[in-house]
């Protein structure tokens, strides 16, 4: 769905579209026949006395009014249906696009930027494909009919409109590129407030702690007044276009009655031709109107058109297609990585080999890589240079969602959703016990807290855990990933906001929940790692040492250093 998207979109809809598209015709067919049909009133009945007519005129007219009523409440129902459907289809398109994608576009935009996009562009768009194209064909539909009624009725009429018709298209094509232009820019300046206003409610927190709500509200206002600015210049560009077009409409009008008035007194047109065609003028002149509007509507929102267009195209990872059991192993051959905002290489020609069945740690000072070794292993991000194989095949190769199924993380920043404990535990998984939620609660040492709280599991927790310590939210989150029964365990500093005994207590439950699985454990507290069948000593992105904790304190003096600070910070 990279090119032509929107019309893979439509095309997906087409049969509901082509009915709205059929409603909307007759509508449009409907309205001008009870036009039509005046003339016959009036000239046939009203002024010759034709009372035998009357009454199959205004059954006809009785018919044709009851088509009309009902098109007019049915076709905006399926317009509306067909804008839900465009909307929900396209935002699921663009929800899978960026859990797609690599992590390093999050890196380039926050999250808000393309919230504003799934919320507001995509809105513009279904606006688009569902309820204006058929307005717009209901509008071209009526303009070439009623044109083709004028042309039979007197060509002199026809051209005089036609001269009107034409300057409205000069006036649109001279505009189109300069109202792209501005639509876009107050879509930019939108984006951004709404951005400033999602970070700045989400750091709340920092913002009141720090004192610094004036200079929030400062930042506001220049974002707002920037949003102003774009929004006046866009309705003076509006008011530019009215300007131009309005004298255009009475020009036309006005000429239909002056020609209608001169040939009704020549005696060369009926009165009731003359209404009808008056109505008709009318009618054209503001079909013209409504398809200039469009035209220039429809280029205000190309603009987020292109700004989903740039999602769609953001770049995405390449999926693979093999499939494993189990996770028999995983092996770092050469692997290199860098962050982009970084010149230094977090990661330089890294070999590092994780059996089934062992526990492997990882540790070193802030800044050596260790986290990214735990990204890296799950294809959050991929290597620069070097492999990641998984069963010795390339994770690049392996289905991710098939392999992340094997795999349970604790990521050093959890997140939690506002909703219930019970909910943010469970994630998706089903047929989840009460029993299984409080055996792994009571491993991770949270279960009497739960159950002290007056609805236990069942308690909302707010955005991110708010009303949770940080120690809490540690202990839900490795909760949360022992209820997965994965292959795979990965403990990123799982345990930094614990006290030691607490971090003893959840270690030891680990230990023994995992029993036969794997685990990868980055650790800050070396104590928590000592019986680990393998620890690598990072420095500098490079493996400086590897082996058994009783190895490494005979063998590795950087490690023994760094196991001995923390025994003399500890006592």
């Amino acid at each position: 769905m990279k090119k032509n998207w929107l019309f893979l979109l439509i095309a997906r809809q087409k049969w509901m579209l082509f009915l709205a598209l059929l409603f909307v015709l007759i509508e449009a067919a409907a309205n001008l026949a009870m036009i039509g049909l005046q003339k016959w009133l009036i000239d046939d009945v009203l002024l010759s006395n034709g009372g035998e007519q009357f009454r199959h005129i205004l059954m006809l007219f009785a018919i044709v009014f009851f088509v009309y009523v009902v098109m007019f409440v049915v076709s905006p129902y399926v317009m509306h249906k067909n804008y839900l459907s465009i909307h929900h289809s396209l935002q699921k398109k663009m929800m899978d696009q960026l859990q797609q994608v690599s992590m390093r576009s999050y890196k380039k935009h926050p999250v808000s930027f393309y919230l504003h996009k799934l919320n507001q562009d995509v809105k513009t768009v279904a606006v688009t494909a569902a309820l204006h194209i058929p307005k717009i064909v209901q509008t071209i539909f009526m303009a070439v009919v009623l044109s083709l009624i004028l042309l039979s009725v007197s060509p002199i009429l026809f051209f005089l409109l036609l001269f009107a018709s034409t300057c409205y298209f000069i006036v649109g094509k001279t505009m189109a590129k300069k109202a792209t232009i501005i639509a876009k820019d107050v879509q930019e300046r939108k984006s951004d407030l709404f951005v400033h206003v999602e970070e700045g409610i989400s750091s709340t927190r920092e913002i009141v702690a720090f004192d610094r709500r004036k200079w929030e509200i400062s930042l506001y206002e220049k974002l707002f007044n920037k949003m102003m600015d774009s929004v006046m210049k866009e309705g003076k560009f509006q008011n530019k276009l009215l300007f131009l077009t309005e004298p255009l409409k009475w020009l036309g009008i006005l000429s239909v009655l002056l020609f209608g008035t001169y040939q009704v007194a020549a005696g060369k047109m009926s009165i009731g031709l003359f209404v009808v065609i008056y109505q008709y003028a009318s009618q054209l002149m503001k079909s013209y109107q409504e398809l200039f509007q469009y035209v220039f509507e429809f280029f205000h929102q190309r603009a987020s058109i292109h700004r989903i267009r740039e999602v769609l195209h953001v770049e995405s990872e390449s999926k693979g297609t093999k499939r494993i059991d189990d996770v028999e192993d995983i092996l770092f051959e050469e692997v290199c990585f860098s962050y982009e905002q970084t010149a230094k290489g977090a990661l330089d020609r890294l070999n590092l080999h994780i059996p089934k069945g062992k526990k492997v740690a990882i540790v070193g000072a802030s800044g050596s890589g260790k986290s990214t070794i735990s990204k890296l292993a799950v294809g959050l991000y991929r290597p620069d240079s070097g492999k990641v194989l998984v069963n010795g095949v390339d994770l690049t190769d392996i289905e991710a969602s098939h392999f992340l199924k094997r795999v349970a993380v604790v990521p050093q920043e959890p997140y939690f959703f506002p909703d219930s404990i019970r909910m943010n535990l469970i994630m998706g998984l089903t047929d989840i016990t009460n029993e299984q939620l409080e055996q792994v609660c009571e491993i991770a040492q949270i279960l009497s807290f739960i159950k002290g709280l007056e609805k236990g599991f069942d308690t909302v927790i707010g955005e991110r855990g708010i009303s949770l310590s940080g120690g809490q939210r540690q202990r839900l989150a490795i909760a949360r990933a022992l209820l997965k029964q994965a292959d795979l365990l990965i403990l990123d500093e799982a345990t930094s906001a614990l006290d030691r005994q607490t971090e003893r207590m959840v270690q030891k439950g680990i230990d023994d929940a995992q029993g036969g699985n794997t685990m990868l454990v980055i650790a800050h507290r070396l104590s928590t790692i000592q019986n680990a069948d393998m620890i690598y000593v990072l420095e500098d992105g490079v493996v400086q040492s590897c082996g058994t904790h009783e190895e490494l304190m005979e063998a590795s003096s950087h490690y023994r250093s760094l196991f001995m600070a923390q025994v003399i910070t500890a006592s």
